[in-house]
């Protein structure tokens, strides 16, 4: 789908080539064809960036299941890598003010560390959730979806508070996140009680 859609590039059309029915505000790029005009969504390449990193996460559960463990590191390095730069890339393709970009980041963000990468080297993506989940809450704050927002700030929060160094695992991050979790809903049944 994405070299298909690359080979044929989206061509800007005018209001002649849309048709009366089609009514719009701002430019909008269109596919054309021998006898159609149709809209090619910029969303299509997120969708497909992210449902092939999830297809590499998909591969890496069924490797830790069979347990191949030495033999099979690489392999598995490999995977993390390229999911957690096909998540990178499907949240290019959104805004930095839509609600899916953190996710996504989040989840590149959870592949390389999989991989085995030292958490001073994904700071800089940690940063960009951040940046970006304040962005997106003036738009999408009341949205079914936000209510992830609070293990998006958690994730990137955790690594830009000074654990980067000192030997932290995946294991103490969730741990850690849990305990946060238990701890505010505590404090929020004191409160209501």
């Amino acid at each position: 789908m994405i070299q298909e859609t690359t080979a044929n590039p989206p061509v800007p059309t005018t209001q002649a080539t849309r048709g009366r029915g089609f009514r719009s505000g701002s430019t909008q790029l269109l596919m054309r064809s021998r006898t159609r005009t149709y809209f090619v969504s910029p969303y299509v390449f997120s969708f497909t960036y992210s449902t092939i990193g999830s297809c590499y996460m998909d591969k890496r559960r069924k490797l830790v299941v069979k347990g191949l463990a030495a033999q099979m590191l690489r392999a598995r390095r490999r995977i993390f890598r390229l999911a957690a730069s096909h998540y990178t890339r499907a949240a290019q393709k959104y805004p930095e003010d839509d609600e899916m970009h953190p996710y996504f980041l989040m989840i590149a963000f959870q592949a390389r560390w999989h991989r085995g990468e030292p958490l001073r080297q994904t700071t800089s993506l940690c940063v960009r959730i951040r940046t970006a989940l304040e962005k997106a809450e003036k738009i999408w704050r009341h949205s079914p979806f936000w209510g992830e927002r609070h293990a998006l700030t958690c994730y990137a929060g955790y690594a830009l508070v000074g654990h980067s160094d000192s030997g932290r695992t995946l294991k103490h991050l969730m741990l850690w996140f849990e305990r946060r979790v238990i701890i505010s809903m505590t404090s929020l049944t004191i409160k209501m009680s």
